[in-house]
C-alpha cells in the first residue's frame, strides 16, 4: 500500500491532525509505503541496524532473511559500524 501524503504527521500523537503546512513538492517526492523492503524494487535498502550490526530482530532481521548467509556472513566480519559510518555491500539475495 502506497500511502499520498497529503500533510505531515507526528506518529506519535493523535495522527489524524497536520502540525505542518502540506508542501506539494516534497509530497511529489515523497511516499510511505507498507509492505515488504526487500520485495521492492530498488536501487538500495538502507539498514537502521545498530552498531554490532546484528541480524537479529527487527527490519534487520528481515533483510538478512532475505539476503541470506552472504550478507549475514559480512556483518559478522564488518562490525562494529559505529554511529556516523556506514557499510555498503555488494548486491546479495537468496
Amino acid at each position: 500500500m502506497v500511502l499520498e501524503l497529503d500533510r505531515t504527521y507526528d506518529f506519535t500523537a493523535d495522527h489524524h491532525h497536520p502540525i505542518h503546512e502540506v508542501d506539494p513538492v516534497m509530497n511529489s517526492r515523497l511516499a510511505l509505503i507498507e509492505g515488504d523492503i526487500t520485495a521492492l524494487a530498488v536501487d538500495a535498502i538502507v539498514n537502521p541496524g545498530n552498531q554490532a550490526m546484528t541480524t537479529s530482530t527487527g527490519i534487520s532481521k528481515t533483510i538478512s532473511d532475505a539476503a541470506g548467509s552472504a550478507y549475514k556472513e559480512f556483518c559478522t566480519k564488518e562490525a562494529p559500524c559505529r554511529i556516523g559510518e556506514s557499510r555498503i555491500t555488494r548486491s546479495v539475495g537468496n
